[in-house]
C-alpha cells in the first residue's frame, strides 16, 4: 500500500505524462551471461562478463543492492539486473540516457538528452514532461529520498524570469522548482551530481547545498592540468574525489575526512598498465573502485591501487561503477557490463 505522500507523487506525475509503461512490459529479448573470465593482473575475484547483446554505450549504473541493478544508455536503453539476468526494460524513452539513480526497489529516476525524465514508481514507468525546457540535456540525478530529489542540467536553464548559466532541478514529492547555483567560474568538462549529496563537482571547483544555499567549497588542490573526474561518499561520510592530469599523465585520488583533503597513493601505474583515464569511482569503507580506458578497474584496498582487466573485453571504455553487497558493477562503450564478486 502506498503512503499518502507517494500517491501524491504519482497523480502529479500521471497527469503530466501521455503513458504509462509498467516494467513487467519487457523486450523480448533476455540477455545472458557468459560465465566467468579471468580478470588479468589485479585482485583475485571471480568476473562475470554479460553478453547483454548490444553495441550502444551504457553511461551509468546503480542501485540499492546486487540483485537490484540499473544501468542507461543510448537510445533510451535501460537494463535490470535481478541477481542473476540483465533484462532490457522499456521505460518510454528513445532519447540518450545519462544517469540512474535507485531510491528504493520501487522508486528510480533515469534522465537524459532532450530533457528527458522517466520515474519508476508501483512497478510503472512513467515518463514525466515539462520539468525543463525542451532540448535541454540533463546528465545527473540523485536523491535522498522520495521527497528530495535532483536533476542537474547541463547548459543555461530558466530561473524565474531569467535565465542561469548554473542551476539545479529539484523535486520535492510533489512539484518541480529550478534553483540558481553560484557561478563555479571558468570549467571545460560537464559537471557531474553526486548521488546521496547536495554536492556538485565541476573540472576544477566544488558545491555543497547547505540549507537553503549553494557555497563554494575549497577542492584539495588547485593546479594547472588537473581536472575532477567524479566523486563519491562512502558508509563513514567521507568524500572519495577522482581527478585527473595531463603532464604526467597519470590519475590521483583525494579523500575528505575530519575536516581536510589527503591524497592517497594514486592508481599510477599499476601491474605494468597507466591508470591514466579515469572516469568514475565508487567506495566502501576503506577501499574503492575505479574505472576508465581499456576496460580498466582500479582497485584500492586500503594500502595500495592494482589494475584488473577482463581481458575478454579489454578495448571498451568503461564509464561507470557501482558496489552493492560486496560485488563490484561496472559498465560502458560497447555495451560493457562486468560483475566482480557476481556468483
Amino acid at each position: 500500500m502506498m503512503s499518502a505522500m507517494r500517491a501524491l507523487i504519482v497523480t502529479a506525475l500521471l497527469a503530466s505524462c501521455a503513458q504509462e509503461i509498467v516494467i513487467d512490459d519487457r523486450d523480448a529479448l533476455v540477455p545472458t551471461d557468459v560465465g566467468p573470465r579471468d580478470a588479468g593482473p589485479g585482485p583475485t575475484m571471480s568476473w562475470h562478463i554479460y553478453d547483454v547483446m548490444l553495441s550502444d554505450r551504457l553511461r551509468a549504473v546503480h542501485g540499492t543492492a546486487s540483485d537490484d541493478v540499473w544501468a542507461v544508455g543510448e537510445r533510451g536503453v535501460v537494463l535490470h539486473f535481478d541477481g542473476r539476468t540483465w533484462t532490457r526494460v522499456n521505460v518510454g524513452l528513445l532519447d540518450e540516457l545519462y544517469d540512474v539513480f535507485a531510491v528504493s526497489r520501487d522508486d528510480v529516476w533515469v534522465v537524459g538528452e532532450n530533457s528527458a525524465i522517466a520515474h519508476l514508481v508501483d512497478r510503472v514507468w512513467t515518463p514525466v514532461r515539462g520539468v525543463v525546457p525542451s532540448g535541454t540535456r540533463l546528465i545527473g540525478v540523485t536523491a535522498n529520498g522520495p521527497s528530495d530529489v535532483w536533476v542537474l542540467p547541463e547548459g543555461p536553464i530558466d530561473v524565474g524570469a531569467t535565465v542561469s548559466e548554473h542551476a539545479a532541478v529539484h523535486f520535492d514529492g510533489m512539484r518541480w522548482s529550478t534553483i540558481a547555483r553560484p557561478d563555479p567560474g571558468s570549467y571545460e568538462k560537464s559537471m557531474i551530481l553526486l548521488s546521496s549529496s547536495g554536492v556538485i563537482v565541476h573540472d576544477s571547483d566544488l558545491q555543497l547545498r547547505a540549507g537553503n544555499d549553494w557555497i563554494n567549497i575549497d577542492p584539495p588542490v588547485r593546479e594547472s592540468g588537473l581536472g575532477f573526474e567524479d566523486a563519491a561518499f562512502d558508509a563513514q561520510g567521507r568524500v572519495w574525489l577522482l581527478a585527473s592530469e595531463i603532464s604526467p599523465s597519470r590519475a590521483r585520488v583525494f579523500r575528505f575526512q575530519t575536516g581536510s583533503w589527503s591524497e592517497l597513493d594514486g592508481p599510477g601505474l599499476v601491474g605494468g598498465l597507466f591508470s591514466t583515464d579515469l572516469v568514475s569511482i565508487q567506495a566502501d569503507g576503506e577501499q574503492a573502485w575505479a574505472v576508465g580506458e581499456m576496460a580498466q578497474l582500479s582497485h584500492f584496498d586500503g594500502q595500495s591501487w592494482q589494475v584488473a582487466i577482463p581481458q575478454t573485453i579489454a578495448g571498451p571504455k568503461l564509464l561507470s561503477v557501482f558496489l552493492a553487497d560486496g560485488r563490484v558493477f561496472a559498465v560502458g562503450a560497447r555495451g560493457a557490463v562486468v560483475c566482480a564478486g557476481c556468483p
